[in-house]
């Protein structure tokens, strides 16, 4: 049987607490030697962050002053005074130009001749549209002991002939005029050339050397007429 042997703590506890006091010192001076590395190497990096040149600032660039926009002033309404607003009248348009005024204006027949005796003037007129004018001998009103005076009216030419003799008589003589172109509108009066004739178309002196009371016609217009105006054509004769 064997033995159970006992150690007891008197006999190896004092190599015991050698031990760890041994193992504690060899600690203590890994420490020390990690603190002197540590502070080495701080004092190292420090050295070397001082040594480091420093990044220059970048340079700053001037800036534009912006002057601020001034919000514009809306004025306000004036208060009210009572009084209603001013009210502007438009200046009128100017009237147009009138339109010229001619014999033929108010005509409304498609043909007419119309003679003024006192302007000794003729139109021929186209609706308003003045076909052709001319100036005129009527007449001879002035001249006393018989009546000579163109009749005033409106009438018709009734015929148209050409080449032929006009015959007459009073008590100043008798007369056989040659025509060309005779267009008789009442009676025996009517329009025709009158080759014979001294004195202007549209002077005065037909007041006493006008004619019997026809119409002369320069010989031209004469022609125009007989070729423009149709039987039944109006014939106006003013005073």
């Amino acid at each position: 049987m064997h033995r159970r042997i006992r150690y007891t703590s008197s006999k190896y506890a004092p190599d015991q607490r050698e031990s760890q006091s041994s193992h504690k010192r060899r600690w203590l001076a890994m420490l020390a030697v990690l603190l002197v590395a540590a502070t080495a190497i701080g004092a190292s990096g420090w050295a070397w962050a001082q040594a480091r040149p420093k990044p220059k600032a970048a340079p700053t660039k001037p800036v534009a002053y912006v002057q601020p926009v001034q919000a514009k002033q809306i004025p306000k309404p004036a208060a009210a005074s009572g009084q209603p607003p001013a009210v502007v009248t438009p200046a009128p348009k100017p009237a147009p130009p009138p339109t010229p005024t001619t014999a033929c204006s108010d005509n409304t027949l498609t043909k007419v001749i119309i003679v003024s005796i006192s302007q000794q003037h003729m139109w021929a007129c186209s609706g308003t549209t003045v076909a052709d004018e001319s100036a005129v001998t009527t007449g001879a009103y002035a001249l006393t002991g018989v009546d000579d005076s163109t009749p005033t009216g409106t009438f018709h030419i009734y015929s148209k002939q050409t080449n032929l003799h006009l015959k007459g008589s009073d008590i100043y003589g008798s007369w056989d005029d040659p025509v060309q172109y005779w267009m008789p509108f009442y009676s025996d009066y009517g329009f025709h050339d009158a080759s014979w004739q001294t004195f202007p178309f549209g002077d005065a002196a037909y007041k006493t050397q006008g004619s019997h009371g026809c119409v002369h016609l320069p010989t031209d217009t004469a022609a125009w007429v007989y070729n423009w105006a149709p039987i039944g054509t109006a014939v106006t004769i003013k005073s």
